[in-house]
């Protein structure tokens, strides 16, 4: 499980960073990178971060 989270996590912050970076140079008038487009895999990113921090704790042990 924790192997599918830290891929599935370096993927959605790869997402997340090159439509951030792409939006940033987009005209702010009828952006076709929507926020929900950003928002979502940074989000996920997040959790799946959360995810394998508790990882290194359980390990600890």
């Amino acid at each position: 499980m924790f192997d599918w989270t830290s891929r599935s996590g370096g993927i959605c912050t790869a997402l997340a960073l090159a439509l951030g970076w792409v939006d940033l140079f987009l005209p702010d008038e009828n952006s076709p990178v929507h926020v929900a487009f950003v928002v979502i895999p940074g989000s996920v990113a997040v959790l799946c971060a959360i995810v394998l921090g508790l990882e290194m704790l359980w390990q600890r042990r």
